[in-house]
């Protein structure tokens, strides 16, 4: 499967037989093992992340994030299954670089266990919000 980036994305829209719509949605990356959609929602941006984030895809996911735009968007890392030290880093470091993304939401134990031995947590509510 190739990469999906943000301009040659995928929009949602209507969900096929339902009748019913679901947020706008619009896959950023994509790979054989993680995903990432941008959906906006009445609460605002939502990016979320699901599969696996390795070395093969970190840098695509710290691109993304980086680059967020709007005022603020949440991070909903719930359905990552496994992430390795390049994966924390690309979430703490586009963190920190840019201030268009506010915080992870639905963050694993493991994945907050991991930034707080790393050392790269400031504090637990600011870097590990629960759902909104």
């Amino acid at each position: 499967m190739t990469p999906v980036d943000g301009e040659t994305g995928i929009p949602a829209g209507r969900l096929p037989g339902s009748g019913g719509t679901r947020p706008a949605e619009l896959v950023l990356y994509q790979d054989h093992q993680l995903r990432v959609v941008r959906c906006d929602q009445s609460a605002g941006r939502m990016l979320q992340v699901s599969g696996q984030i390795d070395a093969a895809n970190s840098a695509a996911l710290a691109r993304i994030l980086t680059g967020a735009d709007g005022d603020g968007a949440v991070v909903d890392i719930g359905r990552v299954t496994f992430v390795d030290v390049s994966g924390l880093r690309a979430l703490v470091t586009s963190r920190e670089s840019s201030p268009c993304w506010t915080h992870l939401r639905n963050t694993p134990p493991y994945v907050q266990r991991l930034l707080t031995v790393l050392g790269w947590s400031r504090t637990p509510e600011e870097t590990f919000a629960g759902p909104l």
